[in-house]
């Protein structure tokens, strides 16, 4: 049992064998990985976890960070619009 403070970082590990990871969705969309390397728990479905990006102003013209919060945003929409 590991604890890593990056989901990113346990991402990669995982997908380079080291150990599985429990990785948000959100995640696992913006590191395009597909769902061949991924177990989906539907026992999960129903956990929230809120989140806050924070950053300096001008990290918004990264395209990694446009990225990010593209993906999230498309996730929230997705469930928020669920009944």
């Amino acid at each position: 049992l590991m604890e890593m403070d990056s989901y990113t970082a346990a991402a990669q590990l995982a997908l380079g064998g080291m150990a599985p990871a429990l990785i948000p969705k959100s995640i696992l969309t913006t590191l395009n990985i597909t769902p061949k390397f991924c177990y989906d728990f539907e026992e999960l479905d129903q956990l929230v976890r809120p989140i806050h990006i924070c950053l300096r102003h001008s990290t918004y013209r990264s395209e990694r960070v446009k990225a990010l919060t593209e993906s999230i945003a498309d996730v929230v929409a997705k469930e928020v619009s669920l009944p």
